[in-house]
């Protein structure tokens, strides 16, 4: 068997099992939450190519209110669930997409992973959101490079914390992320998947480079960040991605009253 059929293989092997675990979870959140899921998609090291044999599959599902939540104006469902150590994030649909206006990456790579899943009832509306994700990750730009150097202000303070190295790759691939996405007009899909320098990522993650390199690695990758996001351009809100937006919780909500 010639090594790229061998790499064929394992890569839809791996993509299997991701798909099967993204399941697991969306059924442990059916049970504990009681609510009914529509879609669910890891988030993670696995989208960026920068996992290891220790990394936990993470997901966040999407759930449907119940017509009984919309009479009384309940509270919105939203729960941080864990299932063998790994996190699933359940939450109410209509936060799921106030989360994607807010331009959070980690919401965002759920409707660009091709780890999903996604029920017959709503596949038509998730098929529309998922092929004009590039739009919707350029809704607001301003907000999704301060979304950026939020998560890098996290990895930052983490790293401060335990000094665990992995932080500091964190923080490498989100300025990475950020330069191209505030200063370039490259596919989101690209910048979030496709990291550059992979090699030295993994090696800063593996605990490869010294440890008071790695405090001045941080130091260095969050001044930039912050002078990036000062001197950055300003842009003003997608109107074609608001409308895809209003399209697609409009279509949810007919779907769940049958008009």
């Amino acid at each position: 068997m010639s090594n790229e059929m061998k790499d064929w293989l394992y890569n839809n092997k791996q993509k299997e099992q991701l798909i099967n675990t993204v399941k697991d979870h969306t059924g442990y959140a059916k049970n504990l939450s009681g609510y009914t899921p529509i879609y669910a998609a890891l988030y993670g090291s696995q989208n960026y190519g920068i996992a290891t044999p220790e990394s936990d599959v993470d997901t966040k599902v999407w759930l449907r209110p119940t017509f009984r939540d919309l009479y009384t104006a309940a509270k919105p469902y939203s729960k941080e669930l864990h299932y063998e150590g790994a996190h699933v994030e359940a939450k109410d649909y209509r936060l799921m997409v106030g989360e994607l206006k807010k331009q959070n990456m980690n919401f965002l790579e759920t409707i660009f992973t091709p780890y999903y899943w996604c029920g017959n009832t709503y596949k038509t509306e998730f098929e529309y959101i998922r092929n004009n994700r590039e739009l919707v990750a350029r809704y607001d730009v301003n907000k999704g490079a301060h979304a950026f150097m939020g998560h890098m202000y996290n990895m930052y303070n983490r790293f401060k914390r335990d000094e665990n190295p992995k932080n500091v790759a964190h923080i490498m691939r989100l300025y990475d992320c950020l330069q191209r996405y505030a200063l370039t007009d490259e596919p989101y899909e690209d910048l979030l998947f496709h990291p550059n320098s992979l090699e030295y990522l993994m090696a800063v993650r593996r605990g490869e480079v010294p440890m008071a390199e790695l405090h001045e690695m941080a130091e260095t990758y969050m001044g930039l960040a912050d002078n990036l996001i000062k001197e950055m351009p300003r842009y003003e809100v997608n109107k074609d991605a608001e409308r895809v937006f209003d399209a697609f919780s409009a279509a949810v909500m007919e779907k769940m009253f049958g008009v």
